[in-house]
């Protein structure tokens, strides 16, 4: 169904295999309008296919061609009926006390049995021991005892033991299915057997005794199972084996004590009790009950878990005044919620909702979070048959039942523990053979409508938002609040969901979502890809929907536009003549048809598509943007400028600009950008400061940690507004869960989480260095900073020195030399000092991390700075051992200061080419911006950050004028490492050099550009990215500026080119397989051509005009094993890969259409090292089916005929 509700009409294919092959397969093809139901043999599925199978649904669109598909696995039993004991019946029983048997009865897919109903036969046996030897045990002993939590097994005396049956009972099976009886199992039982049986299905569970020095037992139970609501009492029933007085209660939820007293007994054995409901029990609750004994000290105890309903005081929901509205019409949505409440809406289109969830609320994520801050065991609340059941513990013994309430206890009483000398397994289900049963469900497909006339549209249909609403309202005194607004132009239907926040009665979520369907009886709407190149043939694709009480002859008509021309079907441009080409086509009354108007885009940009059809009963007219991109690769530079006018009062210098000889026409930009603080670019850019995917743990990480540093740098110098401060929060807490992602169970962290083998000590203590940092910002749990410490902690050697059995991400890291160890400890070093300075360090370890401190300083010291024969080594052992202010600094600063540059008042460290990798060579044109290596930034910075620490801002400057000239228009700089580094080093300076109140007047001016831009900076717009988009024939841009302060000045330039511009530092071949107009095969193979092999690369695949790739059919069987995951990108798959090897890895992925293009232009296959990025290849692909057909031939003569006229 189409998500306006009409079905979809087109062939649809249902394909039966095995669940884990797909040797064998049933495929079955028929036309679908809606839905359809197949009908397949038993005889034909089973032997062919076994018992477990995998049944794919795919449903093609007539009118476009597009497909969608689902999935779903079937067992096929031989049994129609299964049996089931609820996993709320505890596995221990208490004896001369009721313990509850809950048994449902079903079918294999949980629906009711079917008439006529039977009876089920159930049997409880208990086993007794039988002494066969004379022991002198004392009366009424069953195990080892102590008074506080001792440990061991239970003495013992030479038994065997005897079954005896409890009851046998055959009941009939209720409608519901649900049979519930109960069992008095005796003193004397030491376990028990529950066993039922109806036809040839089986169930069983065993039970054990619960263990008692004395043998006495207390047993709480909610009375007739009633659900437990806030505000309201609990009825509960307490139950012991001797008369005591009273007992006492303790409720924890969340991690919290939430109640606590007595419950009066009166020298009785049983008595009824009642509990107050509270919303500080949300949304389960434990309820531990206990006593003291008199006479032996021993403490008796049980608890039970209670899942809390209604669990929101504040009660929330929304209502649209219509259910139905037609596009642009004025629309109210009702909210309710408690008074001064502050609600919050999110509406988006369903269609988006079915791919991925929406941002929003729900009951269930509340849930989901509130259930981490318990920390007892706890059942799910929702989806179970039995989830209105209170559940009993399964805890042997009274030490058990505190310690899965989460209560540590401290006493002189005797808390018995017991280890049982062997276990059992707790139960288990058996199905009997016999008949075959499946259980399937019908097809779901859909199809179009279309119409026609004479009647001219009222509005033109041009808002076609993904997300329709995302706003908040206040609640008046009546609880109430109305959103005032307009249906968006999309014909589909929008789901709703709200939540609420109130300082009195907390938060509310909506139960149910609102919907709202935009509709209208006759509608066109454009079939077209998202973006394409120009010189390519786009076939737009007009279709029309009819849902009148007749028949339509549609007039649809492509207005003309001066940024595209309208082309025959031999691809020449001709003119239709009138305001644009019109088509006649009939549409049937609940149908759909389509014309088809080829285009040729003439311009760079957006363009925009105007569209009408309309009959004598009908009409619309519908305005679309359209992206043309350029061809060839992309590529870009920049020139940054700092200008420095805090002790002069004028400056004056030249950006020198220049385009490679191979340049694509009209592909180049040029835009000069100005802000008036040295963190201003970066503040701009945050989120995404490399304009990079982050697909991995680390590249996560940049994303996150400058947000830390820019925050601090705001803050200092009173500049955090709280605009940025919500925009940091945001990014932090985005990131924050993202990185999580990414964790191991033994706490560590790697580039691809569970993916890989192990963590790498390198990454687990970048993130402990940037969670620490981040603490005071966001939260932290400090769990997951324990358990990574407590692994980086494990990875240290008796010498101090950390290793890394991990992937190396690093390349300063790799080689296990001791330059490289020392390194690796230095950053660990860090890490943990961060830790600790931002108490981010539990008390439980704070000594183990002290050592581990002491150690590593040792480690990186020793010898120093003699011993450090890498110039990176000296970088990072300055800062590590400076933060721990050890004397060895002075020396080690001195070492630096031997091979630092200083160039025109900058001074900066950049690695010998015997310590690292050569940059790659241009191959003759190079931008006029110097090469550096994203090592040499990141060292620099170092070296930078142990300035700061020194407060030596002299050195400082000189250090910043060239960090500030090596950083990217979007406020990073190369790579992850020396971006993080460098903005905490930048921040760290700047907030030390901020003066409060400036002002600069900056005046630019090309060669070519003689009118220029004036740029007026100042303490009021420090923060604002000012910018000029200015002519590209500029060859040179002349900078002037007088007055006072800091500024920053650079050129950003973008152009495409036919060829890379740099010598390859990857062999990569692409080759396409069975090409057609519908699709091919991608084959694509590389390897590293340098020496040894890369750290992680990265293969982005762009993706031709009109097409997308099936994830699913990407095989990476020749990759030796380092191929990581796959993602999606901007008309691209990006693949990843723990390294690239010097021997052939290839893989291979089916690219097939899914919009009109013809005449397709060749896209880019770019792979880079995600460390050195200048490491890179790029070479292009094209399919010559879809670049030689002509527009027929992608048409389809079928669909395309009118085009011929």
């Amino acid at each position: 169904m189409y998500t306006f509700g009409k079905p979809v009409e087109g062939d649809a294919e249902v394909t039966i295999k095995r669940l884990w092959s797909t040797d064998k397969q049933i495929v079955k093809k028929f036309k679908i309008k809606g839905k359809a139901t197949v009908r397949v043999l038993m005889s034909e599925v089973v032997p062919t296919l076994g018992t477990n199978i995998e049944v794919i649904a795919k449903v093609t669109e007539s009118i476009t061609g597009v497909s969608a598909e689902d999935k779903g696995s079937v067992r096929i039993y031989n049994t129609p009926e299964k049996l089931n004991f609820s996993p709320r019946m505890p596995s221990v029983f208490k004896p001369s006390m009721e313990y509850a048997i809950i048994l449902r009865a079903t079918q294999h897919d949980d629906s009711p049995i079917k008439p006529p109903l039977g009876m089920v036969n159930i049997t409880v046996t208990y086993y007794v021991p039988v002494i066969t030897e004379k022991q002198n045990v004392s009366r009424g002993s069953s195990g080892s005892g102590g008074q506080v939590m001792p440990q061991g097994h239970m003495p013992q005396p030479e038994t065997r033991t005897e079954q005896k049956v409890l009851w046998t009972r055959v009941v009939q099976i209720p409608e519901s299915g649900i049979i519930v009886l109960s069992a008095n199992f005796p003193r004397a039982a030491q376990n028990g057997n529950i066993r039922a049986s109806y036809r040839e299905a089986n169930a069983y569970e065993r039970v054990n005794r619960a263990e008692s020095p004395s043998r006495n037992y207390i047993q709480v139970s909610v009375r007739n199972n009633k659900a437990a609501k806030p505000g309201e009492y609990l009825p509960l029933h307490v139950k012991v084996t001797e008369a005591i007085r009273y007992c006492s209660y303790k409720v924890f939820s969340k991690g919290s004590l939430v109640a606590q007293g007595r419950f009066t007994m009166g020298q009785e054995t049983q008595r009824n009790q009642r509990l107050m409901i509270t919303y500080g029990m949300v949304p389960q609750a434990k309820l531990l009950v206990y006593y003291a004994r008199r006479q032996d000290g021993e403490i008796v105890a049980d608890a039970i878990s209670i899942p809390i309903e209604d669990i929101f005081d504040n009660a929330v929901s929304l209502k649209f005044n219509k259910n139905t509205a037609k596009p642009g019409e004025e629309l109210s949505l009702q909210l309710t919620a408690d008074k001064s409440s502050l609600v919050n809406v999110l509406a988006v289109d369903k269609s988006v909702l079915l791919l991925k969830s929406g941002n929003d609320i729900t009951t269930q994520d509340v849930l989901n979070e509130l259930q981490k801050y318990n920390n007892f065991d706890n059942f799910p609340r929702f989806g179970g048959w039995d989830s209105w059941k209170p559940t009993p513990v399964s805890d042997r013994d009274a030490f058990s039942v505190f310690q899965r309430a989460g209560v540590y206890v401290l006493t002189d009483a005797v808390l018995f523990q017991y280890t049982p000398p062997s276990t059992f397994p707790k139960r288990m289900t058996l199905s009997g053979m016999g008949g075959v049963m499946m259980d399937a469900s019908s097809v779901n497909g859909g199809g179009f409508g279309g119409g026609g006339g004479l009647m001219s549209p009222t509005r033109t249909r041009k808002n076609f938002p993904e997300t329709w609403l995302w706003v908040d309202r206040t609640t008046g005194a009546d609880g109430t609040a109305t959103i005032k607004t307009t249906a968006p132009d999309t014909i589909t239907e929008w789901v709703a969901s709200a939540f609420a926040v109130n300082p009195v009665s907390g938060l509310g979520v909506a139960a149910e979502m609102a919907n709202l369907t935009t509709f209208q009886k006759f509608f066109m709407r454009f079939e077209l890809p998202f973006s394409a190149i120009r010189g390519e043939i786009i076939i737009v694709q007009a279709t029309v929907f009819n849902y009148l009480d007749q028949d339509e002859q549609v007039s649809v008509k492509l207005s003309n536009n001066a940024d595209f021309s309208f082309v025959d079907a031999n691809g020449n441009s001709f003119n239709p003549g009138g305001d644009g080409w019109k088509k006649p086509v009939l549409v049937k009354k609940d149908s759909v048809n389509s014309v088809y108007f080829p285009i040729k885009p003439t311009a760079l940009g957006k363009i925009l598509l105007k569209g009408t059809a309309r009959s004598t009963q009908g009409a619309d007219a519908v305005e679309r943007e359209f992206l043309i991109e350029a061809e060839g690769i992309k590529q870009s530079y920049n020139v940054p400028l700092l200008i420095d006018l805090r002790q002069q009062k004028s400056f004056t210098d030249n950006i020198p600009l220049s385009f490679p000889p191979n340049l694509v026409k009209d592909s180049e930009f040029i835009k000069i950008q100005v802000i008036g603080d040295l963190l201003g670019a970066t503040l701009a850019g945050l989120g995404d400061l490399l304009k990079t995917s982050a697909g991995s743990g680390e590249q996560n990480m940049v994303a996150f940690t400058p947000n830390v540093y820019v925050s601090a740098y705001l803050k200092v110098t009173n500049q955090l507004t709280e605009e940025i401060k919500k925009k940091t929060s945001k990014f932090l807490e985005e990131g924050y869960q993202r990185e999580l992602s990414f964790v191991h169970n033994d706490g560590s962290f790697s580039a691809f989480g569970s993916n890989d083998k192990s963590g790498t000590t390198w990454l687990t203590a970048f993130v402990v260095k940037s969670f620490s940092q981040a603490a005071h910002l966001t939260f932290i749990d400090i769990n997951v900073m324990t358990k990574a410490i407590q692994w980086l902690i494990r990875q240290q050697d008796p010498s101090g020195a950390f290793n890394e059995p991990g992937i190396v991400i690093h390349k300063e890291m790799q080689g296990g030399s001791v330059s490289s160890k020392r390194s690796l400890t230095a950053f660990v070093l860090i890490a943990l000092h961060e830790a600790r300075a931002n108490d981010q360090v539990s008390p439980k370890i704070k000594q183990q991390v002290t050592t581990a401190i002491q150690k590593a300083t040792d480690y990186t010291a020793k010898g120093a700075p003699v011993s450090m024969a890498n110039l990176y080594e000296l970088a990072i052992s300055f800062y590590a051992l400076s933060l721990v202010k050890h004397s060895s600094t002075d020396a080690i600063l001195t070492e630096l200061e031997k091979k630092a540059k200083n160039t025109g008042g900058e001074k900066y460290w950049v690695l010998p080419d015997t310590e690292s990798d050569k940059i790659q060579p241009w191959k003759s044109w190079r931008p006029p911006h110097a090469d550096v290596r994203a090592l040499d930034i990141e060292m620099t910075s170092y070296v930078l950050l142990g300035y700061n620490l020194r407060d030596d801002t002299t050195k400082g400057i000189r250090v910043l004028k060239w960090l500030a000239r090596q950083r990217n228009p979007s406020g990073g700089f190369i790579s992850t490492q020396d971006t993080v580094i460098a903005v905490q080093a930048l921040a760290g300076l700047g907030g030390k050099l901020y003066a409060p109140i400036f002002q600069m007047t900056v005046n630019t001016k090309g060669d070519t550009w003689a009118v220029g831009e004036t740029f007026k900076v100042n303490n009021q717009n420090a923060l604002v990215l000012q910018n000029k988009d200015i002519p590209n024939t500029v060859k040179s841009v002349s900078v002037t500026a007088n007055g006072s302060g800091w500024c920053m000045v650079e050129a950003a330039v973008v152009f495409n080119v036919n060829e890379q511009l740099r010598e390859p530092a990857f062999a990569l071949t692409p080759t396409i397989l069975n090409d057609s107009t519908k699709g091919f095969r991608l084959k694509v193979c590389f390897r590293w051509l340098k020496v040894g092999q890369s750290t992680m690369g990265i293969l982005e695949i762009s993706l031709p005009s009109g097409m997308e790739a099936d994830l699913e059919s990407i095989d990476t069987t020749n990759t030796g094993g380092q191929y990581k995951k796959v993602e999606k990108g901007f008309r691209s798959i990006i693949l990843y890969f723990d390294t690239i090897l010097s021997t052939q890895m290839c893989i291979e992925v089916d690219i097939r259409r899914v919009a009109l293009v013809a005449r397709h232009k060749p896209v880019p296959i770019k792979l880079r090292e995600q460390s050195e990025p200048s490491n890179e290849v790029i070479k292009t692909y094209q399919s010559k089916a879809l670049s030689s057909a002509t527009i027929i031939e992608v048409c389809g003569p079928d669909n395309c005929v009118e085009v011929k006229k």
